[in-house]
């Protein structure tokens, strides 16, 4: 996304995405806590099919969670702390997703 390659661009250490109800929710409900390597694949699939399950009778959106998510993940790849989370959570993290950030080589 947009705001990942701006991140990239001048050296952020940290981007914050917002959403109304904050961060990714495992299928039981659960606050996915923490994004990083071994769980990037299995997150994406979980968003991938709550996408499939809306999509029938909805017009198709921009900007979802899925969108941030894959913008987060970007951001992480090229180094920068990235977290998706409720405006109103910022500084309490009680609905954050965090991004783990690669290490440069």
């Amino acid at each position: 996304g947009l705001a990942a390659h701006i991140a990239r661009k001048v050296g952020a250490s940290c981007l914050d995405l917002f959403t109304k109800k904050g961060g990714i929710l495992s299928e039981s409900g659960v606050l996915i806590k923490e994004i990083n390597e071994s769980n990037y694949a299995e997150v994406t699939s979980i968003l991938q099919r709550r996408i499939d399950q809306r999509r029938e009778g909805h017009k198709l959106g921009r900007g979802g969670i899925k969108t941030k998510h894959a913008a987060a993940w970007s951001a992480a790849q090229a180094g920068v702390a990235a977290r998706i989370t409720k405006p109103s959570d910022i500084h309490t993290n009680h609905y954050a997703t965090h991004y783990v950030p690669r290490l440069a080589a």
